[in-house]
């Protein structure tokens, strides 16, 4: 940054340089378009943003290896945290995260992602004793085949679902068009699909898409597993079918019929960085003779 004059002030600075990790992370390869498309909502008052994006290009030499290799090693070093608000626990089983949601009890708040949690703690709008940080729990990661459809784990990036074409083809690219929509890479980078789903907002990007797909949450707790329609999960802004024992695993979707065709749309005033205003997701299904055998609409505001 400083040999490309990217960086004046230095208030930006920061998040840019994580920024661009993220940005070669993903596509080491990265052109001049996946650049500005990656720093799309960080601003920068100073520079103009070209000369950002020349260093992030001149990155694409061999010193990237490098800081790659750092990255992955403070990454996976293990360390002991304190949360100055009070207490932080790393559960590394569902049933130890469930024993610990009923111990803690309404003072006890789970961190995926936190792209909705922290802000709410910072601005003072949630108080919490304890915060439960679900992202060493390996039964929550993952696509994985299931009964002829597929289960996404409650921990994947939204990010992660948007790119997955291999792993959601077909009509299921309804889901991925709305992890799309959430708003910037950045917060898509580490927003979570379980964390967009039990935010319960109206406006949430990702639920139209799983009413239509017919998905399933799968929710766990002292009492074992349970799977409950999406429509059923949600009570109404803010509200779920949680208890306090119990956390979401993931969604399973099931195997859409043939020819069947999914979209999903978003209004927003300004752009995938703000809430929806309406977001709509369709699926319609054919029958042999090309008539429609079947169709769904659901609405997000």
């Amino acid at each position: 940054f400083i040999d490309h004059f990217a960086l004046q002030c230095g208030f930006c600075t920061p998040a840019m340089i994580l920024t661009a990790i993220s940005i070669l992370e993903e596509n080491p390869e990265a052109d001049e378009d996946a650049v500005r498309e990656g720093l799309h909502g960080n601003i920068c008052r100073c520079t103009g943003y070209q000369k950002i994006v020349e260093a992030i290009l001149a990155v694409r030499n061999g010193e990237y290896a490098d800081l790659q290799k750092r990255w992955e090693e403070q990454h996976t070093t293990k360390r002991s945290r304190s949360m100055r608000f009070q207490h932080y626990y790393a559960p590394q089983s569902l049933p130890d995260c469930s024993s610990l949601l009923e111990e803690c009890g309404d003072a006890g708040r789970l961190l995926a992602g936190g792209t909705d949690v922290i802000p709410r703690l910072r601005s003072r709008a949630w108080h919490t004793n304890a915060l439960i940080d679900v992202t060493n729990i390996p039964d929550l990661s993952g696509f994985v085949s299931e009964n002829d459809g597929l289960f996404i784990g409650a921990a994947e990036r939204l990010r992660a679902i948007q790119i997955a074409s291999t792993k959601l083809p077909g009509p299921f690219h309804v889901l991925r068009l709305g992890a799309g929509h959430v708003s910037s890479i950045q917060v898509r980078n580490a927003a979570t699909i379980g964390g967009n789903l039990c935010n319960a907002s109206p406006s949430a990007d990702t639920v139209p898409p799983l009413v239509v797909l017919g998905a399933k949450v799968r929710i766990y707790g002292k009492n074992g597993r349970r799977d409950l329609p999406v429509e059923q999960f949600l009570l109404g802004p803010g509200k779920t079918a949680l208890s306090n024992d119990e956390l979401v695993v993931g969604v399973c979707l099931p195997a859409p019929p043939c020819k069947t065709g999914t979209f999903y749309h978003k209004y927003s005033i300004r752009g995938d960085s703000d809430i929806a205003i309406v977001g709509v997701a369709a699926s319609l299904t054919l029958s042999g003779d090309g008539t429609i055998a079947a169709a769904k609409l659901a609405l997000g505001a």
